[in-house]
């Protein structure tokens, strides 16, 4: 007689109950145990375990746990009726499979007997695993053909449709937020790189503040792109709130409104978080007093075709129309410290940026203002690549860019943004200079102002640094491309200490 082909397939396992009941009017559960008699090692060996469950209503289950210990202490809600069950499981290389139908009935103890199977490579069936009266050691073990390695799971599915009751571990099976597969997450407590992938449109507001201990980093992707796949806000309050210490990517996502009277309409970052903006990624469709894109307190970086406001834009934002606003300071990013490295995935690593930020609007009703970014002193901008274009603020300085601590500029473009102040003389439609501005490369052009310095306006503690770029065709009454606010800031450009800038701002400066 032919023996199954299957692996170590004689053990002595423990047979697995669940018991179904009802606590204090509160639901029907699952809770397993093990039989006290047949329990040893050998089931406390059991790996990615998988159980899937269908009602004769058509309710469904799925539910996966790694290793042994938190499957034995899992307890889960379902509804009573007659139930199809699918427990697998894994010792080494081997997989075992039970299935059980069992008529599940509220308010009593149910016990449903699962005798696991080792499934044979040659025939599709195997042998019981419980605990045999003796067990006599087989003529011959043969390796089996072929072993099937368990699927890794590293996605959470979330959608509209979802529901915390799904697993999360399948498309079909999705959870309804992204703070509940952070849940599932936890459970599964895997350290690896986890990805939750959003299918369609996702409405409320989100949280992710996971210790570190439960994953290596997390990718939020749309399964389609930016234009189908949405987390919506509904005006709530901040739509996605990141205070983890993961590397956290966003890609191929919509993320829009979001309302607060606070900081941060669309995306906030908290000091210990590290985010980055990729492919796909497009922030638009909220508003803030700062922040009404992006509040950002932690490291910020944009690559690909990320977008904070609308690419598509081709004429500056208006009180009536724009992508992103803020009240006050930075309609597209409001940094008060921490780091925007816009052309880079990582601090050492550029990558080109063919996005950037657009089409943000600020009525300016604050001293520090910056419509596209405002960065305050204690804060960092790093470009290397990717555009500031077509922001616009009412009332006060900054069009495109407004900072107090330090700026690198190594490329990219700020173009077609607009300030118009009240005062005349605090300006910058392009950049208000308040801190330290290094440019070595990019351009600054075509950038607009009602009063003075439409392309750089650098106030009396700013200083300003230019040894390559070009800054040029800004159009203001006067001072076009570059300006001194007040009293005598440093400006060098290409080497030289200079007070006078009328050559500048007749032909521009190309270096």
């Amino acid at each position: 007689m032919k023996r199954f082909a299957y692996l170590y397939a004689i053990f002595a396992f423990s047979i697995l109950f669940i018991s179904c009941f009802n606590e204090q009017n509160s639901g029907t559960f699952l809770v397993f145990s093990s039989n006290a008699r047949a329990a040893n090692a050998s089931v406390k060996n059991l790996t990615n375990i998988t159980l899937k469950g269908e009602s004769s209503d058509g309710d469904k289950l799925e539910y996966f746990w790694e290793s042994y210990e938190p499957f034995i202490s899992s307890r889960i809600e379902l509804n009573p009726g007659l139930w199809d069950f699918t427990l697998r499981a894994f010792i080494e290389e081997v997989e075992y499979e039970a299935n059980v139908q069992a008529e599940i009935q509220a308010e009593r103890e149910n016990h449903v007997k699962f005798i696991l199977k080792a499934l044979s490579s040659e025939s599709g069936e195997g042998e019981s695993v419980s605990e045999p009266e003796s067990v006599n050691e087989p003529e011959s073990v043969n390796e089996p053909e072929s072993v099937n390695e368990p699927e890794e799971i590293n996605t959470i599915y979330v959608s509209k449709e979802g529901s915390e009751e799904n697993s999360g571990i399948s498309i079909d099976s999705p959870r309804d937020s992204i703070d509940s597969a952070i849940a599932v997450i936890k459970n599964l407590n895997k350290k690896i790189d986890w990805t939750i992938s959003i299918s369609g449109e996702v409405c409320g507001t989100h949280i992710i503040d996971i210790p570190d201990s439960y994953m290596s980093s997390l990718t939020i992707t749309g399964g389609s792109g930016a234009e189908s796949d949405i987390l919506n806000g509904n005006e709530e309050g901040t739509v996605l709130s990141i205070s983890t210490s993961v590397p956290v990517i966003i890609k191929n996502l919509k993320i829009t409104g979001g309302k607060t009277s606070g900081s941060g309409g669309g995306l906030n970052i908290g000091s210990s978080a590290s985010v980055t903006l990729a492919d796909g990624a497009v922030i638009a469709g909220n508003t803030a007093s700062s922040g009404g894109g992006v509040y950002n307190e932690g490291k910020l970086f944009m690559y690909g075709s990320a977008v904070i406001g609308d690419a598509n834009a081709t004429s500056v934002a208006t009180s009536s129309n724009y992508a992103n606003k803020a009240l006050q300071n930075g309609a597209g990013i409001y940094s008060p410290s921490g780091s925007i490295y816009l052309g880079y995935s990582n601090e050492s690593t550029k990558t080109p940026l063919s996005g950037g930020i657009y089409y943000n609007y600020s009525s300016g009703s604050s001293w520090s203002s910056g419509a596209g970014i405002c960065g305050e002193s204690g804060s960092y901008i790093y470009m290397d690549s990717g555009n500031i274009r077509y922001n616009t603020i009412d009332n006060r300085m900054g069009g495109g860019i407004a900072f107090y601590g330090t700026f690198t500029m190594s490329g990219g473009s700020i173009s077609y943004n607009k300030t118009a102040v009240v005062s005349g003389t605090e300006s910058g439609g392009g950049i208000r200079v308040g801190g330290t501005f290094t440019m070595s490369n990019g351009s600054i052009n075509n950038n607009s102002a009602e009063s003075t310095g439409a392309g750089v306006c650098v106030a009396e503690n700013g200083s300003f640094t230019m040894t390559g770029g070009i800054i040029k065709d800004n159009e203001s009454t006067s001072d076009a491309n570059i300006h001194i606010e007040r009293e005598s800031p440093t400006i060098i450009i290409n080497g030289n200490q200079v007070t006078d800038l009328s050559s500048y701002n007749t032909s521009g400066i190309v270096l």
